[in-house]
């Protein structure tokens, strides 16, 4: 049998990241620019810089996606850091905040955003 003392000297995993990402539960949408997919998922974890994003089809979906957090409009261009199972983790590179910038050059997100607001 297992006993709490026998897990006390049990190495802590590693936290790699420079920033503190904040456990989330948010609605996101997913968009490829290049073959104009799009996918939902779910926002699991998220900081400034990055984030880790769960769907059931988010690994076989191409990398560096354009992601789209529902609730408050922001739209970030993310490069693909890591997948595993139904979860992958993005860098964000830039960051639209779509309510305030409206449609410009990111038409299609902000398409996506408003139908997203609208469900």
């Amino acid at each position: 049998m297992f006993d709490s003392t026998d897990f006390v000297d049990s190495p802590q995993p590693v936290e790699r990241r420079h920033h503190h990402r904040q456990r989330t539960l948010l609605s996101g949408r997913l968009l490829f620019r290049h073959n104009n997919l799009t996918g939902d998922c779910a926002i699991r974890n998220l900081s400034e810089l990055g984030a880790k994003l769960r769907g059931d089809n988010v690994v076989t979906l191409p990398d560096n996606p354009m992601v789209i957090v529902t609730k408050t409009g922001l739209a970030h261009e993310a490069l693909t850091i890591w997948r595993d199972a139904d979860e992958i983790g993005v860098k964000f590179a830039n960051t639209h905040d779509l309510r305030r910038d409206g449609p410009g050059a990111l038409t299609r997100a902000y398409q996506l955003w408003l139908e997203s607001i609208q469900r």
